[in-house]
């Protein structure tokens, strides 16, 4: 009984296999690009408590072929909570590329449209690197 319920309790913590997000919003219906998808690993990085300043703050980040140099920022419109229960996880994102330059500074986006857990050993032939792009540009 106790492990039935210990069973129960984990899988219950386990994130929705799918989950919508953004692509029924006008700002990203209106982003210029095709869909495409990107898998990787989910990381939750939040800003340091106190964080005031210009710029463009985005907690998560979709880490290509384990590199941690290998990123693109995902963009969650400030709900920062959206995405923490699939983080450090292997997830498939569809969604836009979107590259900016904010206040000198390169920022290479996901904006998603919808979030796939994928299950333990799924292939990994299918993650996409990032673009670089010169920040300066």
């Amino acid at each position: 009984m106790f492990t039935l319920l210990l069973c129960s309790q984990l899988l219950a913590a386990d994130p929705a296999p799918k989950k919508e997000l953004f692509a029924k919003e006008d700002w990203y219906t209106g982003q210029k690009g095709a869909e495409k998808e990107f898998t990787g690993v989910l990381k939750y990085n939040p800003p340091p408590k106190g964080t005031v300043g210009f710029g463009r703050v985005n907690p998560y980040r979709l880490v290509f072929n384990n590199d941690p140099k290998e990123f693109r920022e995902v963009y969650v419109g400030g709900k920062d909570e959206l995405l923490k229960e699939y983080a450090d996880k292997r997830v498939k994102f569809v969604g836009k590329a979107v590259d900016m330059n904010v206040e000198g500074r390169a920022h290479l986006e996901i904006w998603p449209a919808r979030v796939e857990l994928l299950p333990p050993g799924a292939p990994k032939k299918d993650e996409k690197p990032p673009v670089k792009v010169d920040p300066k540009s």
